[in-house]
């Protein structure tokens, strides 16, 4: 826990007022507040140092480091939030986050231009640039009377 957010300790405490926690310990918070309502209890502060809650806190909390080595806490924190889970030990909630996850990356394989794309947009801009290059070039300039006295000028 830290008190100033940093990389690693990003995401505010419920339980800890005042407090920046890693990812693992908010997932645990969110679930175990839903389990805590679902046993039609109260979470207290600071619950992970009472005996009764300490052995749930830990069995929780190998699991949300499994699976934070394979899926973004993005992903893992949607999952929980969305879907109000009060265990996330089961299988099918590991394929809820490996689809979210997989949602994710699709997401932000959209919104990032590939080499190919970018190469692609160069490629148009220096088309573009020789085009109209090549018309400023074949402007041609209507003869005026000025011109036509610059020529004269020219001859002499």
């Amino acid at each position: 826990m830290a008190t100033q957010q940093t990389e690693k300790s990003r995401y505010p405490s419920k339980y800890s007022p005042g407090n920046f926690v890693p990812a693992a310990q908010y997932i645990i918070e969110m679930v175990l507040e839903q389990y805590a309502h679902k046993q039609k209890r109260e979470l207290p502060l600071q619950f992970w140092k009472l005996p009764e809650w300490d052995t749930l806190y830990k069995g929780q909390l190998r699991i949300t480091h499994s699976l934070l080595k394979k899926y973004s806490a993005k992903a893992i924190i949607s999952v929980v939030t969305h879907r109000r889970l009060d265990n996330i030990r089961p299988k099918w909630v590991e394929d809820l986050i490996k689809r979210e996850q997989n949602r994710l990356n699709v997401i932000e394989r959209a919104n990032t231009p590939s080499e190919v794309q970018l190469r692609e947009n160069l490629a148009n801009l220096e088309k573009i640039r020789e085009i109209k290059e090549v018309k400023i070039a074949e402007r041609k300039v209507k003869p005026n009377k000025l011109s036509r006295l610059l020529e004269m000028d020219e001859l002499l």
